[in-house]
């Protein structure tokens, strides 16, 4: 049973990061500051390595 627990939470884990990312770029891309995609796409990239290390513990 643990090991189904597990898989779950790396599920769980993946989700949160992909979706992380989309959710962040989503917004960036509506958003008129003028900043160029590149930085829109590394602000999502760090939303999700943080979400990731939020999720961390519940999978190690």
């Amino acid at each position: 049973m643990a090991g189904v627990l597990d898989l779950v939470y790396v599920a769980l884990a993946l989700l949160v990061a992909v979706g992380g990312v989309f959710t962040v770029w989503w917004i960036g891309r509506d958003l008129d500051d003028g900043i160029d995609p590149t930085s829109d796409l590394m602000r999502a990239l760090g939303v999700s390595v943080f979400l990731v290390a939020l999720a961390w513990p519940l999978v190690a």
